[in-house]
C-alpha cells in the first residue's frame, strides 16, 4: 500500500459524525443516526425510537470494531443509559443515535483517494461481526457475488442499486467530504430486514479515514499469484496460551510471542 506514513488527519474524519455526513449527502433514510451533544437530546431521541417499535443504539463516536456502543431497549434501566450517555459525552463530546436493526449481512467498500482528488473502487468485503456488531473478521474475494447467497445477490444487484452507490455516488462524494485526503477509506454498511420481512440497505454505517482490516484483507488476497476467496480473522488467544485454530491457513503474527491477539489468514476457494 503506498504512503503508510502520512500527516494527522483533522479529528472529525475519525468520528462517526464524518459516516452521518455522507450518509445525508446521499440522501438520509429512516435508518440514518443522529449525533447529538448533551444528554437530553440524547434521552429524547432515544424515547422517539422506543415509542416507534425500535430499540435505540448508542455509539461513541471514536470508537472502533463495534465497541464502545450500548443497545437500550423498553424494558432495559434508563439510569444505567444515562450514566453511560454522561460518561461518553464528557469523553467524546457527543453520542451517536440510531435505530437497532435486524442484521441480515456486514460488508464493507473499499477505497483509495488518490492526489488530485480521485477515489477508486478496488472492491467488496463481506464482514463478519458478533450479535452485537463487534468485529471477527472478514472476507474477501475477487468477484463480491462470491460471498452472496442468492436471495442477498438478488437485492443487492436488484432493487438495492448497491453497484451504482459503491461505484459512482460514493467515489464520487468523497473527495468533497475529505478535501486534501489521500489513502485509504473503507464505508461499512448493512442489509438488514424491516419488521414486513423485507430486505433493506443501510448504505453507510461507517466511514472509516484510514487502514481498515478490511483493506489489509483485500491487499493480501491481491498478493497471490491466483487470487482466491479468502478470510480473515482476529482471535483472541486463550489464557493457557494455546492456539484457537490448528488445520487449514496460517497464523500472520507469532503465536508464540503474541499476547491477546491473533491474525488467522485462510484461502478458502479458487476464484479467478
Amino acid at each position: 500500500m503506498p504512503s503508510p506514513w502520512r500527516d494527522p488527519i483533522p479529528p472529525r474524519w475519525l468520528s462517526k459524525a464524518i459516516g452521518l455526513q455522507l450518509e445525508a449527502v446521499l440522501g438520509a433514510q429512516p435508518e440514518t443516526g443522529v449525533f447529538l451533544e448533551n444528554d437530553e437530546a440524547v434521552q429524547a431521541q432515544t424515547d422517539r425510537l422506543l415509542a416507534s417499535g425500535f430499540q435505540a443504539l448508542m455509539k461513541a463516536p471514536f470508537s472502533q470494531a463495534g465497541r464502545g456502543h450500548l443497545r437500550v431497549g423498553p424494558t432495559d434501566d434508563r439510569e444505567k443509559s444515562r450514566s453511560w450517555v454522561r460518561h461518553t459525552l464528557e469523553a467524546h463530546g457527543g453520542v451517536v443515535v440510531e435505530p437497532w436493526l435486524d442484521r441480515v449481512m456486514d460488508f464493507s467498500a473499499l477505497y483509495e483517494i488518490h492526489p488530485g482528488g480521485r477515489a477508486d473502487l478496488l472492491g467488496l468485503t463481506h464482514m463478519e461481526n458478533d450479535t452485537a456488531g463487534r468485529f471477527l473478521g472478514i472476507r474477501v474475494a475477487p468477484k463480491w457475488g462470491s460471498l452472496l447467497t442468492p436471495d442477498l445477490a438478488a437485492f443487492l444487484y436488484g432493487p438495492a442499486r448497491a453497484l451504482p452507490t459503491y461505484q459512482e455516488s460514493i467515489p464520487a462524494l468523497l473527495p468533497g467530504l475529505l478535501p486534501g485526503y489521500t489513502g485509504p477509506v473503507g464505508v461499512d454498511a448493512m442489509v438488514h430486514r424491516r419488521a414486513d420481512g423485507s430486505m433493506a440497505l443501510k448504505r453507510v454505517v461507517e466511514l472509516n479515514v484510514r487502514c481498515t482490516m478490511g483493506r489489509v484483507a483485500w491487499d493480501w488476497m491481491k498478493r497471490a499469484a491466483r487470487p482466491r476467496s479468502s478470510r480473515l480473522r482476529i482471535l483472541r488467544k486463550s489464557a493457557d496460551g494455546s492456539q484457537p485454530l490448528t488445520g487449514r491457513g496460517i497464523f500472520l503474527n507469532d503465536p508464540q510471542t503474541a499476547t491477546r491477539f491473533l491474525a488467522h489468514w485462510e484461502a478458502e476457494g479458487r476464484d479467478s
